[in-house]
C-alpha cells in the first residue's frame, strides 16, 4: 500500500509534464506554420519590390506599378496595407500573421533584418535583401 501511495503521485506528475511539454511543442509548431505562410506571402511580394525603407517601425517599399506597400505591427498582428499611386493614405489591410508579441526591424545597407517574437518566447529572424538598382 505504501509503495502504491508513492508511485501514483510520481506517475501523475510525469503525465502532467508530458501533457505540458506536448502543448508547448504544438504551440511552437502552430507559430512556425503561421510564420511560414506569412513568409511565403512576403517573399513573393518582396521580390518585386524596390526602394525598401523603414519608417516608424514599418517596412515600406514600392511595387513596379507605383503602389506603396507597408508591413507593420498592430495589436499583436503583422498587417499589410497598400497605398495606390495617386492616393494620399493607406487603404484597407490584410492580416498576415497573428499572435506576435514583438516585431523589430533592423535596417542594414543591403536590406532589413526582421525579428518576430511569439508567445512562449519563440523568435523567428529573417533577412530581407533589397534590390540593388544600378
Amino acid at each position: 500500500m505504501f509503495l502504491l501511495m508513492m508511485i501514483v503521485p510520481v506517475i501523475f506528475f510525469c503525465f502532467i509534464q508530458l501533457v505540458t511539454e506536448g502543448q508547448k511543442i504544438m504551440d511552437q509548431e502552430r507559430y512556425q506554420m503561421n510564420w511560414l505562410s506569412c513568409y511565403i506571402w512576403m517573399q513573393r511580394e518582396l521580390k518585386n519590390g524596390q526602394h525598401f525603407r523603414v519608417d516608424q517601425e514599418a517596412l515600406l517599399f514600392e511595387m513596379p506599378s507605383g503602389d506603396l506597400v507597408r508591413y507593420h505591427w498592430d495589436r499583436g498582428r503583422i498587417v499589410r496595407q497598400v497605398r495606390k499611386r495617386k492616393s494620399k493614405s493607406f487603404q484597407g489591410y490584410t492580416v498576415l500573421l497573428q499572435d506576435v508579441r514583438a516585431y523589430r526591424l533592423f535596417p542594414y545597407q543591403s536590406g532589413v533584418l526582421m525579428a518576430f517574437t511569439f508567445p512562449n518566447d519563440y523568435t523567428v529572424r529573417t533577412f530581407i535583401r533589397g534590390r540593388i538598382e544600378e
